[in-house]
């Protein structure tokens, strides 16, 4: 048996902030940007009770007896999972179509059974074309993962610990002292670095995230039982500047974080610091008034609820979103949490507390317990085996989820290698030119396709083009870095200075090579294409409208001077439409004029009419226009002789661009071939 640690009320309270910080958070972000940070507070809340539960019972038993607490957890977390995965999996086969998004849903609901999603999640395509995270109703269970591997390891570290100590004449609190702060430093170490490096893992590993528990342990060590040795009557001040403190932490970290802050790294100090002050402040002194506050009833039954409002708002949430195409009402989103707070309740009073308190026969001991969790895993696993067989079944038999599906493929053209698309974090120089031909790659013409990922997606219409044409093409592009200058060098709002450097460099390194190249006798024409910087298209715009207007400006003139110097070609590729919503998503739930828009609610406007100009008063530059053949009659249709044209709500995909090259080929004969 585990000693008992006796109930506080305001870890109830605590866990109260944490939960309602991630809602607010997955359902307003803006309201909230930092509310991601509450997943760090549990994390502490974790390593702060587990390990003092762990340590009593070592410290009482000379053991830990591993089958009871694993019991434990089966009791704790697995029939209030099951029902959500369960339930999650049901809607899903109503809400989710079979193009991908169903089969993914089923195998993250497998991850997330065997406490393997953080695995999982940190493996799925991440980067400028990764989907978005409310296409995976189950993301959420990484932080279940994270901590199910924690209480893997933990239990095991602290008897071996002992062991350890007892035969070098270390006293066993100090070496758990050792451990603790070994882990602390060292995750902390490696989730700064990673955080740099692969910012994916450090979100999602459980390795970068240990310091986080570790702090929490170490607390639990210093506080060794329910209250400082050291507290007294007088400690009410101390604990309240505590708990101020802590609030303060996490306040700060709510309020100034968002999802563009590297995380977790040190910055994550703040929210995990603020929930060891708040806990080490109600053990000192549980009178104080933040701890008081914390312990009010109210406040007490939503932390109660934690677990399971956690486990049931994103689900819901996201299938909202996906039902809206990413853009619901604020109404529908309160509904959405509303429904799962109340579905939360209904799982702590019919599921969680009979399961863990009345012991019901299937969870009366220690091994029907791990029986029983056996038997649950194996009742998600073959539901989510059912899901998968089903989604396959449908994708099989339909043509048109056949065709969302190949659209939904990854947007870089698999005709280039990893090394020639330049998707990577740090440019550092380009692949050989012969490495990275496409087209006819023995033809003595080339061009040059520069431009940002509106360049990198004409690669599969220009590789079907130029094996036509006897042309070689060779892709020089880079997701987010047009070939511009200044404020227009870039995508995004507010660009980093280190985003600036590194598509400064790569445009400098491609057209250095393209003068080379022309010099040579080598190249007949540059095709630039990108998005385009335009006032009326949400996020093309990253500064100022004059500055980038002066930069684009700028970056047509030298793109211009290097053409005519080498007497060669300017074709310049007017953009394609943007959609408001994901395109296969919508196709998947909406019919084909529904998705469709109008010219005028894609155009890009003020920049095809920058480009329009420039040509107009320069023969040796010439225009593109697929939107020409995209939208006839000026209706925007996402879909042409059953291909999907989109990959999302402004790329074409792979298969849409090959697919375009046989109509778009007199056009692209005559801009680059021409007289």
């Amino acid at each position: 048996m585990s000693a008992k640690i006796a109930y506080r009320p305001d870890i109830d309270g605590l866990r109260t902030i944490a939960v309602g910080s991630v809602v607010a958070y997955h359902a307003f972000p803006a309201l909230l940007p930092g509310g991601f940070i509450g997943v760090d507070i549990f994390f502490v809340i974790s390593g702060f009770l587990i390990t003092g539960i762990l340590v009593r019972e070592h410290e009482r038993t000379g053991r830990v007896d591993l089958a009871e607490f694993y019991a434990r957890r089966v009791r704790r977390l697995l029939p209030a999972l099951l029902a959500v995965v369960a339930t999650t999996l049901a809607l899903g086969l109503w809400l989710v179509p079979a193009t991908g998004e169903l089969q993914s849903l089923a195998k993250s609901a497998l991850a997330a059974l065997f406490f393997t999603s953080n695995i999982f999640f940190a493996l799925q395509p991440s980067g400028y074309f990764a989907a978005a995270a409310e296409t995976y109703p189950l993301l959420h269970t990484w932080t279940l993962a994270v901590e199910e591997q924690f209480y893997i390891v933990w239990p095991l570290l602290i008897p071996l610990t002992g062991w350890i100590a007892a035969r070098i004449g270390l006293s066993r609190h100090r070496a758990l002292w050792i451990l603790f702060g070994a882990v602390f430093i060292s995750s902390l170490a490696i989730s700064i670095v990673g955080t740099q490096m692969r910012p994916t893992w450090a979100f999602y590993l459980t390795p970068f995230r240990g310091w986080e528990f570790a702090i929490g342990a170490m607390l639990s060590l210093a506080i060794d039982g329910d209250r400082p040795r050291w507290a007294h009557r007088g400690a009410v001040p101390l604990a309240f500047g505590l708990a101020v403190t802590g609030l303060i932490l996490i306040g700060t970290a709510l309020w100034t974080l968002d999802h563009d802050t590297p995380f977790p790294s040190w910055i994550a100090l703040l929210p995990t610091l603020g929930a060891a002050a708040l806990l080490a402040a109600g053990a000192i002194a549980p009178a104080n008034p933040i701890a008081r506050i914390l312990a009010l009833a109210p406040v007490t039954y939503v932390g109660k609820l934690s677990y399971g409002w956690y486990l049931w708002h994103w689900p819901l949430l996201a299938f909202v979103r996906g039902d809206a195409l990413g853009a619901p009402s604020a109404g529908a989103l309160i509904a959405a949490v509303i429904a799962s707070f109340l579905l939360s309740a209904a799982s702590y009073h019919l599921i969680e507390t009979p399961v863990r308190h009345q012991r019901p026969s299937l969870f009366r001991t220690t091994r029907k317990s791990l029986i029983a969790g056996v038997a649950l895993l194996s009742i998600g696993a073959v539901a989510a085996g059912i899901t998968i067989t089903v989604a396959n079944h449908q994708l099989a038999g339909s043509s048109r989820l056949q065709a969302i599906a190949a659209a939904e493929t990854r947007q870089a053209d698999p005709a280039i290698s990893p090394e020639c698309s330049n998707y990577r974090i740090n440019f550092s120089k380009l692949t050989p030119v012969e490495s990275c031909l496409i087209g006819d790659r023995t033809a003595k013409r080339m061009i040059i396709l520069i431009g940002d990922s509106h360049g990198a997606h004409l690669i599969p219409m220009l590789d079907h083009w130029g094996q036509g044409a006897h042309v070689a093409i060779l892709p020089r592009t880079r997701g987010g870095c047009r070939p511009l200058d200044g404020q227009a060098l870039v995508i995004g709002i507010a660009p980093s200075a280190s985003h600036l450097a590194e598509c400064s460099r790569f445009r400098d390194a491609v057209l250095a090579e393209a003068g080379r190249l022309a010099a040579s006798g080598q190249v007949i024409a540059i095709v630039a294409s990108a998005r385009w910087p335009n006032a009326g298209v949400a996020g093309t715009l990253p500064g100022p409208l004059a500055e980038v207007r002066s930069g684009f400006a700028n970056g047509l003139a030298q793109l211009t001077r290097l053409t005519q110097e080498n007497r060669i070609r300017l074709v310049l590729v007017k953009d394609t439409p943007s959609f408001p919503y994901h395109v296969p998503r919508c196709l998947a739930r909406r019919s084909v004029d529904r998705c469709a828009v109008s010219l005028a609610a894609g155009d890009p406007g003020d920049a095809d009419r920058t480009l329009s100009a420039l040509a107009a008063g320069n023969p040796g530059i010439r225009l593109l226009d697929p939107s020409a053949l995209i939208c006839p009659g000026g209706r925007c249709a996402p879909i042409r002789d059953g291909v999907v044209l989109f990959t999302d709500d402004h790329h074409l995909s792979s298969v849409g661009s090959a697919a375009l090259a046989a109509p778009l080929r007199p056009a692209l004969d005559a801009a680059i071939l021409g007289p």
